[in-house]
């Protein structure tokens, strides 16, 4: 899903044009404010991982104002911020495809499928250490969307003090209801998985008062979300016994992705506004990803593929008439810069 006629998105037009300019956060001339929003949905956020990389290596990072990420768009917001996208994105093929991560076994015992300590206190502490310090000190802000049990909306990490704050955000986003165990309490508060209200962070990134906002996609343009697989009826009903009405709207939550989906498609093929919001996304016959798929070649080629649906909508608008000294788009290389 990109533009879809022969005019340059607002989006794209904008993105590009701080990119040739080299422009900073804190100097801009342009009045407007571009916000980045990371879908994640599992081991599907490889897509949008390898998207994050792709605009990492181009050298357009500086070029967005904020950046919102849920779930595993968070993670890929956070090593984006950092500057760490390209370190971060094999994470998902090399580090968490594994029982260790992912393990459905653990469900006949009662313990979550999926161990958030595992991701945050080891791999992103250990393995490829994300560089939090970076974050903080980043002039690229990180907002963490997640969904919050007691208001019953979504909810916004922003302005972290300290690694706690920021990994504490980070599991907030990715707390899926059951799969990861309980809502996550968080200052008196209680916090599940974004993809409950908002697993497309760019209503988040709209009320953050963005005039611009591009959209990392991790499913194939045209792809719907089916309405109730077996996973959500089960968790749904885990989720009853506590809180009727979060059952009740979490059954509901793939009818307003697929709505939020349409509405992309429509502002990304006819854009009007401000605000703009323009989505990239795999191509229409691309093989989706699946949120517990764990082979690594499926994983590694579904980066690639993110990586290419951005140059992709890309690469046609920067001619080399306007490319000043930046080098050309070409093939995507993996940094294996590490954090401190």
């Amino acid at each position: 899903m990109t533009h879809g006629s022969q005019s340059v998105h607002p989006v794209l037009e904008l993105l590009l044009a701080r990119g040739r300019e080299n422009s900073q956060p804190g100097a801009r001339r342009d009045g407007a404010r571009l916000g980045l929003a990371i879908e994640g949905g599992g081991m599907r956020g490889v897509v949008s991982a390898g998207m994050a990389r792709a605009l990492e290596l181009l050298g357009l990072r500086d070029a967005f104002d904020v950046v919102f990420g849920s779930s595993a768009g968070a993670m890929n917001g956070a090593f984006f911020v950092a500057g760490q996208a390209a370190y971060g994105t094999p994470i998902y093929y090399e580090d968490i495809n594994n029982s260790k991560f992912l393990s459905v076994r653990r469900a006949v015992t009662r313990r979550p499928m999926m161990s958030l300590n595992y991701l945050l206190e080891d791999v992103m502490t250990r393995r490829k250490v994300l560089d939090w310090r970076a974050i903080l000190e980043s002039s690229v802000p990180l907002e963490i969307v997640a969904s919050s049990v007691d208001t019953l909306r979504s909810h916004v990490f922003r302005e972290f003090g300290d690694r706690q704050q920021l990994f504490t955000a980070l599991r907030a986003s990715s707390s899926v209801p059951w799969v990861a165990g309980p809502p996550l309490e968080v200052n008196g508060q209680h916090y599940f998985d974004a993809v409950i209200f908002e697993p497309i962070p760019f209503r988040s990134a709209l009320e953050n008062h963005c005039t611009h906002v591009l959209t990392l996609l991790s499913r194939p343009e045209g792809q719907a979300k089916g309405l109730s697989s077996w996973l959500d009826r089960t968790i749904a009903r885990r989720l009853s016994p506590s809180s009727p009405k979060l059952s009740e709207l979490y059954l509901r939550q793939a009818q307003a992705y697929n709505e939020d989906v349409e509405h992309l498609r429509d502002t990304t093929s006819n854009p009007q506004g401000p605000p703009y919001v323009c989505a990239v996304s795999l191509p229409r016959a691309t093989k989706s990803v699946r949120a517990l798929a764990t082979r690594s070649s499926r994983l590694l080629a579904a980066a690639a593929a993110g990586e290419q649906a951005v140059l992709a909508a890309l690469e046609s608008e920067w001619s080399p008439e306007n490319n000043g000294s930046r080098p050309p788009i070409g093939p995507i290389v993996v940094s294996d810069r590490a954090g401190t």
